[in-house]
């Protein structure tokens, strides 16, 4: 929020005013305008289930005036530096196991809108074996 109040807004001008709010708030907002077909500017990230229910492009900072936040989200996996010798079946599985930002969009999505996260889970890893299955392969 204070690279985008401090940086972003004045080195491109802008005539916005930066309405800080909880994620909950922000997304009661990006539905209403959105849903109303109403122009908006909101600052998604990913991964998260919002991705899942908006269509909408980030927009381009060819003056770099987010600095760090203009470069892509990477999750990786950190795993004990003994789980390979300790565990072959666990660090097989591991280190095979990837996600798309598409996909990983999905499975939190999924997990939102159950009502239990468990089954929400289990729901998505039924809907996605051929993504599952090569995770467990590894593993066997």
């Amino acid at each position: 929020m204070e690279a985008v109040e401090n940086d972003v807004i004045p080195a491109y001008d802008l005539n916005l005013e930066l309405k800080a709010s909880s994620t909950a708030g922000m997304l009661a907002e990006v539905e209403r305008l959105y849903s109303g077909e109403e122009p908006l500017v909101f600052m998604p990230w990913v991964p998260h289930p919002m991705n899942q229910d908006y269509e909408y492009h980030f927009l381009e900072d060819p003056k770099d005036a987010r600095g760090a936040f203009d470069e892509p989200a990477k999750i990786s996996t950190v795993v004990n530096g003994d789980l390979e010798s300790n565990d072959p079946a666990a660090y097989a599985f591991m280190k095979n196991y990837t996600l798309t930002e598409d996909q990983l969009n999905a499975l939190m999505d999924e997990i939102t809108e159950s009502d239990d996260e468990i089954e929400g889970s289990k729901a998505w890893l039924k809907q996605n074996r051929s993504v599952v299955d090569p995770w467990v392969k590894a593993a066997k």
